[in-house]
């Protein structure tokens, strides 16, 4: 669910080496050294736009990861008011849960892994995005023992009004200790 051309630095690196290559090549079939200068010149500016491009232009896929890692950071620093920033208003079950959960404990470390993006569908309204990773967390409980939880997620995201994509009440989990 990526866009390649938005997303991906390495396409455009190997685009600019590519036309650099090629410019090369002619220059040594031709024995002009101006298709060399043009080939470097093409290759500079490819890799240029697409630094721009993939570091200056916001996609729904960066911005749905941005979600997810803030919620991620908000959980490691134990700040439920800062994580629920990040659910949709009308989500009472995830509200909750975070409520109870981030409540009861103590999180001393938190990690999101295998991030994927299953799908965006833009054609709804608000657009909807569902999202698929395995969320670590440990800690200690009010009771002072140590605790470590490993699940599975998958849940679904909505656009909201100001552009932010929340987390709805559409959300399973695989609990693996």
């Amino acid at each position: 669910m990526s866009n390649i051309f938005l997303e991906s630095l390495l396409f455009w690196l190997v685009t600019g080496t590519s036309l650099f290559v090629v410019g090369y090549a002619i220059a040594q079939g031709t024995g002009k050294r101006s298709f060399a200068l043009f080939g470097l010149v093409a290759a500079a500016l490819t890799i240029v736009l697409g630094i721009c491009l993939v570091f200056f232009v916001d996609t729904d896929s960066k911005s749905i990861r941005r979600t997810i890692h803030a919620m991620e950071n908000a959980v490691l620093n134990n700040d439920s008011d800062a994580a629920l920033q990040y659910v949709a208003k009308n989500s009472v079950l995830v509200r909750k849960l975070f409520e109870d959960s981030m409540g009861s404990v103590t999180i001393e470390r938190a990690k999101v892994s295998d991030l994927r993006i299953t799908e965006i569908n833009k054609t709804t309204s608000p657009p909807r995005a569902t999202v698929a990773f395995r969320g670590m967390a440990a800690g200690k409980g009010h009771d002072g023992y140590p605790f470590t939880g490993i699940d599975n997620f998958s849940v679904e995201l909505r656009q909201e009004q100001d552009g932010v994509w929340r987390v709805t009440d559409h959300i399973e989990f695989d609990r693996r200790f």
